[in-house]
């Protein structure tokens, strides 16, 4: 519903959500265990860049679709299975290969959830311009969890939401606003600014 109400605003041209903006100052990782690759006995899987993004995100932020699909829908009763991965993960995995149908669980495999790539995207540089382009693992916004056959689904505490549009960002500051207002005015709103800063 917010980013319908968002996307609605005159304006915007496209808009989404993720849970970690490259550069915004916040990050997130996890070990993984990949199908193709099963770890020794003791060994620390290795650790990734994880992100949860909704239908829009890489479009509204210009992070090109290398190769297969995105996240084509929010759907809270769906128990989705797919990711999506960074191109600097694809390489270091798959190199020379398609990533796409490969297989991958956070933690160890005998403790996971399996969950199938669907698409590769551009990599960005999340902590800093200087530092090497993020091995990120990207799943849905809304994912149902392991056992959750009431149909609760795990849901961020917190995200940033991305706009898009063809007019000046300050002008679409107060009308943004009172879109998402408009769901439920107590929803906090910080650091509204443009993504050049």
């Amino acid at each position: 519903q917010l980013l319908e109400k968002v996307r609605a605003v005159p304006g915007v041209v496209s808009a989404g959500t993720i849970t970690h903006l490259p550069l915004g100052g916040g990050n997130s990782n996890s070990g993984y265990s990949f199908a193709d690759f099963p770890l020794p006995p003791g060994q620390v899987p290795p650790i990734l860049g994880t992100r949860f993004a909704s239908p829009g995100y890489f479009e509204t932020m210009g992070i090109r679709r290398i190769e297969g699909r995105l996240f084509d829908r929010i759907d809270p009763t769906r128990r989705s299975q797919e990711v999506v991965v960074s191109e600097a993960l694809a390489r270091r995995f798959w190199p020379g290969q398609s990533a796409l149908g490969r297989r991958l669980t956070q933690g160890l495999a005998e403790d996971g959830r399996w969950f199938t790539i669907i698409g590769v995207v551009g990599s960005t540089r999340d902590i800093g311009l200087k530092e090497k382009p993020y091995e990120t693992v990207y799943f849905p916004l809304l994912r149902l969890e392991p056992g959750d056959d009431d149909g609760d689904e795990w849901v961020p505490r917190n995200f940033t939401l991305v706009i898009k549009g063809r007019v000046d960002p300050a002008a679409l500051a107060a009308p943004v606003r009172r879109a998402i207002w408009s769901l439920d005015p107590n929803l906090p709103l910080a650091q509204m600014r443009p993504m050049e800063e």
